[in-house]
């Protein structure tokens, strides 16, 4: 595996149902999928869910206070299986070949490498992947 995407998760089921739907449908070969959920208890069905999805994989935290994004990416981090490991927000769809553009960049310079975007979209999430160049390029108006 070359890269792992480590997604940070509580309780946000409509940017997750987005992402997965994302990750089943476009997901690059090289890349692999940790779900991070830090909650009191994990969310009914999703370990389940997650293990139907290819190189995907679920991790819970118990964590009922405070959401500890940085623990639970530790944990994803001691799991994580890629080359490169990147934190990925639940709520962010790639455009495009961009984890794939990402991946051959780092390749090229294998120490470091600190890259990325974000364009904020009206919408709360995606449900048609087909409209995602048009919500990004609306975004970037």
């Amino acid at each position: 595996m070359q890269l792992s995407l480590l997604v940070t998760y509580r309780d946000r089921p409509a940017q997750l149902t987005s992402l997965l739907h994302w990750w089943q449908q476009m997901a690059p070969a090289a890349a692999e999928l940790w779900l991070l959920e830090a909650s009191a208890v994990p969310s009914p069905g999703l370990p389940e869910r997650l293990r139907q999805l290819p190189r995907s994989h679920y991790l819970h935290l118990s964590c009922p206070g405070v959401f500890h994004k940085t623990r639970a990416l530790n944990l994803g981090l001691a799991a994580a299986q890629g080359n490169w490991v990147t934190p990925f927000d639940v709520d962010l769809l790639p455009v495009g070949a961009t984890l794939t553009r990402h991946l051959a960049i780092a390749q090229q310079a294998p120490q470091l490498l600190i890259s990325g975007y974000r364009l904020l979209s009206p919408l709360t999430a995606l449900d048609d992947l087909a409209c995602l160049p048009a919500a990004a390029a609306t975004a970037a108006i």
